[in-house]
């Protein structure tokens, strides 16, 4: 999955820089192999409450250089492609936008969400919208986890590739 990941950003031919963080050794020398640079990640930045998007910013910090744009492949994603990066990153571009994440469409309506509370069910959002046609409700998007591409100035600034002006690149299931 590493060496996927890596070959989606190295094949898109749209970053000038492809690094990989990780504490493993093995994973590193995967990952140069593929043609990325391997970054050694501090032990602080390894627990499972440290977010990725915090990896990214130390090291971008910890480096003597400045980017345009800074992108951040999950490698939980392995259908990700080259194209999916070159079109994600040619569309932040034209929209000259902040900010970009790949999402894909819910399976379910979110509307229909429920939470159980008290051992009982409740409304997870409006209440008003139980008696609408599932066919009414809006289409809602998640995350998947595969792209996300910010701004250089403004991700180091903001620490988030998430901000109300967000542009979606919306993939399919078999991509997310």
């Amino acid at each position: 999955m590493v060496v996927r990941s890596v070959r989606s950003a190295c094949d898109s031919g749209r970053f000038d820089f492809v690094g990989v963080s990780s504490d493993d050794q093995t994973i590193l020398t995967l990952a140069e192999g593929a043609g990325a640079v391997p970054l050694q990640r501090d032990a602080a930045l390894c627990g499972d409450d440290v977010r990725a998007k915090d990896v990214v910013w130390e090291h971008l910090r910890e480096m003597d250089r400045r980017f345009d744009y800074v992108a951040l492949f999950m490698n939980t994603n392995p259908f990700r492609t080259a194209e999916h990066a070159r079109e994600a990153f040619d569309l932040i571009v034209a929209r000259g936008a902040r900010t970009l994440v790949s999402v894909n469409e819910f399976e379910n309506s979110p509307g229909l969400a429920m939470k159980i509370q008290k051992g009982r069910l409740r409304h997870y959002y409006n209440k008003n919208m139980d008696w609408l046609r599932e066919s009414e409700f809006p289409v809602g998007y998640c995350l998947n986890g595969a792209i996300f591409i910010g701004q250089y100035d403004y991700f180091m600034e903001n620490r988030t590739f998430l901000e109300d002006g967000t542009v979606p690149y919306i993939m399919d299931r078999m991509g997310s």
